[in-house]
């Protein structure tokens, strides 16, 4: 019974990698604070308008070493911008305080409530390397010439009503 407990969740496991939602493939990568290569992006894309998502920091290397979940210190703030363009005019912000961390990792939950572009700015500390308001925008505003994160979309509703507490903007 136990060898089938296991066969079983190891293809729940299998099965949600290849055909559940899919974890964000697209982030920005970019070197900061001196010598950490990290990328950054949202969790779940395609990000949707009114679907909860979150902001995700991944630290691919920070000198060679894995950097602890408590020498990640990031706040993040989230800039609804009026174009995918990364010096757009900022129509709305709000602070989402300190990243959630995990070895190498770092998150922080958001529903975009309208669709279009986004960014993210980052200020902190990653292992002691001062972190200061760098900017990630989406889409066209990507400062890397080919890796990019999505900008926010309508969900498709089909047939009929919309889900949930989604309602067009």
């Amino acid at each position: 019974m136990r060898n089938t407990l296991i066969r079983n969740t190891l293809f729940s496991v299998i099965s949600l990698g290849l055909f559940g939602p899919s974890a964000a493939f697209a982030h920005e990568p970019r070197v900061i604070g001196g010598d950490c290569s990290v990328e950054v992006g949202w969790l779940t894309e395609p990000a949707l308008e009114d679907a909860d998502n979150a902001t995700v920091l991944n630290i691919e290397d920070c000198g060679g070493a894995p950097v602890a979940a408590e020498d990640i210190n990031i706040k993040v703030t989230v800039l609804k911008l009026n174009a995918e363009a990364y010096n757009a005019t900022v129509s709305a912000k709000k602070h989402l305080g300190v990243l959630n961390t995990i070895e190498n990792f770092g998150s922080k939950q958001i529903t975009p409530s309208q669709n279009g572009a986004y960014g993210f700015v980052l200020n902190g500390t990653i292992a002691g390397r001062v972190i200061d308001n760098v900017k990630f925008v989406c889409g066209a505003g990507s400062q890397h010439p080919t890796e990019k994160f999505d900008c926010v979309e309508d969900p498709v509703v089909f047939p009929g009503p919309a889900i949930k507490r989604y309602v067009p903007n």
